[in-house]
């Protein structure tokens, strides 16, 4: 196990076409509801931190699944054998051109994007509400908790559908 691993599968095979959009449903933080709205954020307020977290394919989740039990099973070659970032990256990750299409599309959107992670599973990025209003097309509202006040999308976001069934999650969308 693990010598003759497979490159990640390459799942972005054409132009991305931010007109054809996949609505990620079920993407708004609990608290964010309608009668705990106060109001839309101030434009181009700064969003720093923010992620798309990319979902490995259903051959990389069993590969992953067993190599995990491998890894704290006292008989197996693999036992206690942890991989680096980068060796996770090269197994269960995104094919690297995929990322620098995601990546792209972020930057065209005009998104600060961070250096890639060696994992190859999220792409980090920083922006203004506006930005992130136009790219995942939800707008970024305030709402008030019992405890705090908080910004969160207002609505369910959406990306471009060539890489739509890639997104884990988008983190920092609230805070």
């Amino acid at each position: 196990m693990g010598q003759n691993v497979a490159a990640p599968q390459r799942r972005i095979n054409a132009r991305i076409d931010d007109a054809q959009r996949t609505v990620l449903l079920g993407r708004r933080h609990p608290m964010a509801t309608p009668s705990s709205d106060i109001g839309r954020v101030s434009e181009g307020e700064p969003m720093i931190a923010m992620a798309i977290h990319l979902k490995p394919t259903a051959k990389q989740s069993a590969d992953l699944e067993q190599l995990l039990a491998e890894q704290l099973d006292p008989k197996s070659i693999n036992y206690h054998r942890w991989l680096t970032a980068a060796q996770f990256g090269k197994r269960f990750g995104a094919d690297s051109a995929d990322i620098a299409k995601i990546r792209a599309w972020l930057v065209a959107h005009g998104f600060a994007v961070l250096p890639a992670t060696h994992s190859q599973i999220w792409v980090d990025f920083n922006g203004s509400t506006t930005q992130a209003e136009a790219a995942f097309r939800s707008e970024i509202h305030r709402y008030q908790a019992p405890d705090r006040t908080f910004y969160a999308n207002a609505s369910d976001p959406s990306v471009p559908a060539e890489f739509a069934d890639m997104v884990g999650a988008i983190t920092g969308l609230d805070n």
